[in-house]
């Protein structure tokens, strides 16, 4: 191959591959608190009693490239119910734009949930509906809504916790922080 083939060849694929960056869509993440009620119970009961439920969670989205574009990837959870217990639920998220800002997902996933009875695992189903953004300068991607799910425990144990939270970003709860932070720092260009 000659020297003008190679440096056409590379004229021509350097193009082609910037485009298809643009075109992928890169990996878009988040972060949020999740706080609400978990009815729990056994196969006595579907909702025994009800209790407190939190955690903090986050998701990576990938193929993705625009707010109206669906969105699958991998999504963790770390929680309590009625701080009785700890449970990671790892899962797979699939987002669903309803437009621009609004948007529904589901999340089918499996847990270990630790309590007094030892390790538990479980098989946990969530599905959220509310807002949801693309960002087109960064891989932050901020969401917000309703989450309700259902995590069963699987073996001897029968226990099931059916939730009912609020999902807030986590960038709306550092924001504040950031603010405070920056105003004691003052402007750089001072």
């Amino acid at each position: 191959m000659t020297a003008s083939r190679r440096y056409a060849a590379f004229v021509t694929s350097v193009p082609l591959s910037l485009a298809a960056l643009d075109a992928s869509g890169a990996p878009q993440w988040n972060s949020a608190l999740v706080a609400g009620v978990a009815g729990v119970g056994d196969a006595s009961a579907a909702w025994d009693k009800t209790q407190f439920y939190g955690g903090v969670r986050g998701d990576v989205l990938f193929l993705r490239n625009g707010p109206r574009s669906p969105g699958l990837g991998p999504s963790l959870e770390i929680a309590t119910a009625g701080f009785s217990d700890v449970r990671a639920i790892a899962g797979a998220t699939v987002l669903l734009p309803l437009g621009d800002l609004w948007g529904i997902a589901v999340e089918p996933g499996g847990y270990v949930r630790s309590s007094d009875g030892g390790a538990l695992p479980g098989l946990s189903g969530r599905a959220w509906f509310g807002v949801q953004t693309y960002n087109y300068q960064g891989a932050y991607s901020p969401r917000g809504g309703i989450t309700v799910g259902y995590s069963h425990d699987l073996g001897d144990s029968d226990a099931h916790a059916i939730v009912i939270a609020a999902q807030v970003d986590g960038l709306i709860l550092a924001l504040p922080f950031v603010l405070l932070f920056e105003s004691f720092r003052g402007s750089s260009r001072e």
